[in-house]
């Protein structure tokens, strides 16, 4: 057996990967990486364990299509170079471009991982789509709200978390309790969305009661933070963090922002490491009502979802805090960390399964 892991996520973005990889090693499996580098052009690089392409990438239109196309090609002289037995696609977007391959080659020998909702909404590719998932392994799917937009397949799916199954039983407790006096709302993570960030920055700026602090890399397409307005004194500008500090960060921190926007199927269906993150260090949840997260935060009573066309929510959140319960809020915590643990159980399960393919 031999695998190929088609990726084109930056290498940073990418902790669910060490999942794959650690059943591979494991095992002994040889496998090899795909990396695109899309800031500058040059040969494909074999480097041990990856195949590394170099292809600038447009960012709209006709150009960008034609650069995927280049790539593409470059994955199909790789996996006909490399007599693969087995392929891990992650992103419906290579599963697409590949079809021809997969279907040819791979059946029933490729894993599907669906990390979000971009490439779905065109209608060839609906179109495409129930082959992929059918002919698939199996599909990983990060979000159950995926199933909104996905083929009724139900054998077919599996969903993964991005949590460690050795934190399952990490026990902490909420540094938020009934009535506190001062709360600090805490964003970790890669950060964009910069009209939830405003919205959320405008119910707090006149409000003493809460301090915002960012942590984390701000998206090249963010500006929200460098506007003079949000230079205040309740706002917090933290930078890059090391993964391995996200404990001692949540220390600090009462409550989690998690709010996007509602304006697409990506907003309203995605899972974020920030519910995983309000488990394991019991914080509770600020999200953006009519999403499948706000769904998951008003069942296990999480936190408070936002609603946008509503005023007076920073009366929503003082309620909230002046209500909480601290015991509850720790046994819905754990209550729902129990199901997600057994579900990234199945999950690395079927990754076994999948290695031992005859």
């Amino acid at each position: 057996m031999k695998v190929l892991i088609i990726d084109s996520t930056p290498p940073d973005q990418r902790t669910y990967l060490a999942f794959y990889l650690e059943k591979l090693k494991e095992r002994k499996i040889p496998y090899d990486i795909i990396d695109w580098v899309k800031t500058k052009n040059g040969e494909v690089e074999r480097t041990k364990s990856k195949y590394i392409i170099y292809r600038v990438m447009h960012l709209s239109g006709w150009k960008k299509y034609k650069d995927f196309c280049i790539v593409a090609e470059s994955i199909r002289k790789i996996i006909k170079k490399g007599n693969y037995t087995n392929l891990i696609i992650v992103n419906t977007i290579w599963a697409v471009f590949l079809i021809d391959v997969i279907l040819s080659h791979f059946r029933g020998r490729y894993l599907l991982d669906i990390r979000d909702y971009k490439v779905e909404k065109f209608p060839i590719i609906k179109w495409m789509i129930p082959q992929i998932v059918k002919n698939s392994y199996r599909t990983i799917i990060s979000s159950k709200g995926f199933l909104s937009f996905l083929p009724e397949y139900p054998s077919k799916y599996s969903v993964a978390h991005n949590i460690p199954v050795d934190k399952c039983g990490y026990k902490n407790k909420s540094s938020l309790i009934k009535n506190k006096k001062h709360i600090n709302i805490g964003y970790v993570g890669r950060i964009r969305d910069d009209a939830a960030n405003q919205y959320l920055i405008d119910l707090i700026r006149a409000d003493g009661r809460y301090s915002l602090y960012y942590y984390g890399v701000f998206s090249p397409y963010s500006t929200f933070q460098k506007k003079e307005k949000n230079q205040i004194d309740n706002i917090h500008y933290m930078g890059r963090y090391d993964e391995k500090d996200k404990a001692n960060l949540y220390k600090k921190i009462d409550m989690i922002h998690s709010i996007y926007l509602p304006t697409n199927k990506a907003s309203k269906t995605l899972t974020p490491n920030r519910l995983y993150d309000a488990l394991l260090y019991k914080k509770p949840l600020l999200v953006s009502a009519g999403t499948y997260l706000s769904e998951i935060v008003e069942k296990y009573k999480l936190g408070i979802a936002i609603d946008f066309s509503r005023n007076m929510q920073i009366n929503l959140i003082n309620r909230y805090v002046d209500t909480f319960d601290e015991n509850q809020f720790s046994k819905s915590c754990d209550k729902l960390l129990e199901q997600v643990c057994l579900e990234q159980e199945e999950f690395l399960s079927v990754i076994e399964e999948f290695i031992n393919i005859n």
